[in-house]
């Protein structure tokens, strides 16, 4: 059997997935606890999940498994690498996805609809605009990350970001200002707020597990996630200094020359008038 297919599988890792598989299968195989049982058992299921984390980071990151079926194929790796029998591992997966889907399904599933009705109607769009012409101009970085926190709370955050790109690249070509910048503004918000604050899918399952009260969990939240929004709005800004794209007139491509303003061009007129 050829090594090529698990030579370029290898190769498409990055370090940190390199390093969470070798020390996994480390751990499965010398098993620092294998005197004693139970330290046996904890390494061995540390080695499991180990190399499951970086097989499922793989499959999501390098390949076109969707997350799904890549994080029940990482459970029955974590399973069968931890000793677990086939008929409990089984057992185990469908108890947890069982008990988690009771849980917060109903609550994702109208989620996904209110984030789908929200994107559909273009009423995502309109906040934005709206934010943008209430903070005025020159506040677009501090509009867009506020824009990415209320928005990313109802709709996923991925499908949030293609929705606004188009908005992003508008001002970024109406104002002169880079738009990678512009960009990882916007990204921020989305992803700090999609992360930490319910009623976004991920912190309500949080909650929904932990049985923590909401509005506590709402309140430390917010206390976490504006700092960090901050110091990302601070970090975005340096960073479109640093890489400065305009998006064409036509929107096909980029240039790094910025684009003359209205002002700009009657200066010019007169100034050739006067030669």
């Amino acid at each position: 059997m050829s090594d090529k297919p698990v030579e370029a599988a290898a190769a498409g890792m990055s370090p940190a997935l390199k390093g969470a598989l070798v020390l996994g299968i480390g751990l499965i195989i010398f098993n620092p606890g294998s005197t004693s049982g139970r330290s046996s058992t904890v390494f061995r299921v540390i080695g499991g999940l180990l190399v499951a984390i970086a097989a499922l980071l793989f499959m999501i990151l390098k390949t076109r498994i969707p997350a799904f079926p890549a994080l029940i194929i990482a459970a029955v790796i974590t399973g069968s690498l931890g000793g677990m029998k086939s008929e409990m591992m089984i057992a185990s997966v469908t108890r947890g996805f069982g008990g988690t889907l009771g849980n917060i399904g109903i609550v994702i599933g109208f989620g996904v609809m209110m984030g789908s009705l929200l994107q559909m109607s273009g009423a995502s769009k309109r906040m934005a605009i709206s934010f943008i012409n209430l903070l005025g101009k020159g506040r677009e970085e501090l509009a867009l990350v506020m824009i990415g926190l209320i928005v990313s709370m109802a709709v996923f955050c991925d499908s949030a970001f293609i929705v606004l790109v188009p908005l992003v690249k508008a001002i970024s070509r109406s104002t002169g200002k880079s738009v990678v910048g512009l960009g990882a503004t916007l990204a921020a918000g989305l992803v700090i707020s999609h992360s930490m604050i319910p009623p976004a899918v991920g912190p309500f399952g949080v909650v929904s597990q932990f049985n923590m009260p909401i509005g506590r969990f709402m309140l430390w939240s917010m206390v976490v996630a504006v700092p960090v929004a901050i110091a990302g709005f601070l970090y975005t800004r340096r960073l479109g200094n640093a890489i400065f794209l305009i998006p064409t007139e036509d929107g096909s491509g980029f240039t790094r020359e910025r684009p003359v303003s209205a002002k700009e061009s009657v200066q010019q007129e007169d100034l050739c008038r006067a030669k």
